[in-house]
């Protein structure tokens, strides 16, 4: 088996594991490593949503290497898929969607990056911010797994803790406000004209803003189905 189809072996080889449901995952050097954070949201009746923007790759122009790069963007996505369901499996955010661009309706966005890939480890850059300037977080996180092991829940795992520890930061007030700016820019969507200042949305607008988050949501969760589909029939 040549190097580019091991590397090929390797990474569908780890999104069948992540997909296995088990609670724990035993490394090849003993570690254990949790794939659920849990916890009971202080805030239930206000549950931010969380946006991950698809990462991306930093390896194939930082290495020389004969692996296509194709497959670092591969690699890219299965990470994206494996956070996006250890953030659900926490049961501790309203939703867990991807999206494309960025803007104001993302409560609490999560970007990335892959920096590092080898048979030493795994680095992703990290980047955490909100709608309105309240959580401005960047950090690298490293896996030093035995290759053949799971480096992406490891990784995964010590996200979504950061991420509950840092919901858990913010005031009662500061997440309302996040809530706003969301409303905001979903009212911005279906009502473009300038809006007056201090002017809360109607009844009706409010019932139409649900209306836009629901089927926003539809069109999300297939494009997720999809590519869930597409890289599982590759």
């Amino acid at each position: 088996m040549n190097l580019n189809k091991a590397c090929w072996f390797l990474i569908v080889s780890s999104f069948y594991l992540l997909l296995s449901g088990c609670s724990t995952v035993k490394t090849d050097n003993s570690e254990t490593v949790g794939t659920t954070v849990s916890g009971k949201n202080k805030n239930s009746a206000n549950r931010l949503a969380v946006s991950i923007r698809n990462f991306s790759t930093a390896v194939a122009d930082s290495t020389e290497s004969d692996i296509p790069s194709e497959i670092y963007d591969l690699e890219a996505t299965l990470f994206s898929i494996n956070l996006k369901q250890t953030l659900e499996q926490s049961d501790y955010w309203k939703s867990v969607r991807f999206i494309g661009e960025p803007d104001k309706r993302d409560q609490i966005l999560v970007e990335g990056s892959i920096v590092y890939s080898g048979d030493d480890g795994l680095t992703i850059a990290v980047k955490i911010s909100d709608n309105s300037g309240f959580i401005a977080r960047k950090r690298r996180y490293e896996s030093t797994l035995a290759p053949g092991s799971d480096q992406f829940q490891q990784i995964s795992y010590s996200i979504s803790k950061d991420l509950i520890e840092i919901e858990q930061e913010l005031s009662e007030k500061q997440i309302k406000t996040l809530l706003s700016k969301s409303d905001e820019a979903y009212l911005q969507v279906l009502y473009p004209e300038p809006a007056k200042k201090n002017n809360s949305p109607t009844l009706e607008q409010s019932r139409h803003i649900d209306a836009l988050k629901g089927y926003d949501n539809l069109i999300l969760e297939a494009i997720d189905a999809q590519i869930t589909r597409s890289i599982m029939t590759t």
